[in-house]
């Protein structure tokens, strides 16, 4: 299975979130090279398009009913002999713990561990139109230069933005769009008007 397919971010309490890197970092420790790290991320992609498919499963590896040694025999039954010893050993830690509702975080977490590990970089670009492969490569390597870093690039078309782009790194944001230029002028427009407006009261009360 590709560990190229982006899973979905799911809204999760702060807590959580922080567990599933924690368990991210654990599972990442295993994996001695960044080949062995893609397999594992592989593996789990195999999972959670298994939990997804089966009607149940997650709820029958978590379910309070069973008690923590049940729930990794029963992991060890489903997985053993499909997935490497490491990523079984990691299932039932999981499963033992009632923590498989995590592991599509941890995924996604691990996922971000490897590209940093490599020097990579996620960055989202929103333009108003497709960018043509001269384009592409034109911000790769201004960002290239810019963050230090190899950017991973993932191009939406939002035709609201008339035109430039908007660049999301992070939590960072940069507005570079036309509909943001317009929308920064008619705040400094308003607030010149605003001001204007306000003098001329001042003068009024004084008159």
């Amino acid at each position: 299975m590709s560990s190229g397919v982006e899973m979905p971010r799911t809204v999760m309490d702060p807590a959580s979130e922080s567990l599933a890197g924690v368990y991210a970092q654990a599972l990442m420790g295993l994996a001695d090279d960044d080949a062995q790290a893609e397999a594992l991320l592989g593996e789990l992609d195999g999972v959670l398009e298994l939990m997804d498919t089966i009607d149940g499963f997650q709820a029958l590896l978590i379910g309070a009913a069973a008690g923590s040694r049940q729930r990794r025999e029963l992991a060890s039954r489903i997985f053993g002999g499909r997935v490497s010893p490491h990523t079984e050993s990691f299932l039932g830690v999981l499963a033992a713990h009632g923590r498989m509702g995590l592991l599509r975080p941890i995924r996604r977490h691990m996922h971000d561990l490897l590209r940093q590990r490599r020097g990579q970089v996620e960055v989202r670009v929103d333009v108003a139109q497709p960018l043509t492969p001269g384009q592409r490569e034109l911000i790769i390597e201004s960002l290239r230069r810019t963050l230090g870093a190899q950017p991973v690039l993932h191009a939406t078309v939002d035709p609201s933005l008339l035109g430039g782009v908007v660049l999301c790194v992070g939590d960072r944001r940069v507005d570079a769009s036309l509909a943001g230029n317009l929308r920064r002028l008619r705040r400094q427009l308003m607030g010149k008007l605003a001001g204007q407006a306000a003098r001329r009261l001042e003068q009024a009360s004084e008159g």
